[in-house]
């Protein structure tokens, strides 16, 4: 008899984490829809906006079609409007090299890529493998570090 009770209160705990584990999946499953509906959304009144306002532009007084536009010009304004929504604006800037730029060999800096900016100019005065590519997640390990021992020292003193 305790063996069956135990069987079925084994039985009962899997369908309730099963239960669980099904209701997790079909939340994440609605997420995922409502963001690509309200992606989707957003796409549409952006279309909308952009003739409208190209409609609204190129109208002329009397309310029919300016002189000299015709339709397809109209299409194109409208690509172009559209272009311009959904490329979003490049707000870095990013550094260009100094013409005194000098390649650093020391061999006491043990990174392989290091940058010395002239925040003023926006230029890389110095600097090995700058113009590389690296992750992020890496950069950000070794400054937190830094920081930390930065604080240590304070902290010591």
């Amino acid at each position: 008899m305790e063996n069956e009770y135990l069987d079925s209160y084994e039985r009962a705990k899997r369908a309730d984490r099963e239960r669980r584990s099904h209701a997790r999946q079909m939340k994440r499953r609605r997420q995922k829809r409502l963001k690509m509906i309200k992606g989707a959304i957003t796409a549409a009144v952006a279309v909308v906006v952009a003739v409208c306002c190209i409609l609204y532009t190129t109208r002329g007084e009397g309310g029919g079609q300016a002189d000299g536009i015709n339709s397809q010009q109209m299409a194109q304004d409208a690509m172009q409007a559209l272009a311009q929504i959904s490329e979003p604006e490049q707000k870095f800037k990013y550094p260009s090299v100094s013409e005194n730029y000098k390649e650093i060999v020391s061999e006491e800096v043990k990174s392989p890529y290091v940058a010395l900016l002239d925040v003023e100019n926006s230029q890389v005065i110095a600097g090995r493998g700058y113009n590389e590519k690296i992750y992020p997640a890496s950069m950000t390990k070794v400054m937190t570090l830094i920081v930390a021992v930065e604080q240590l020292i304070w902290i010591a003193l």
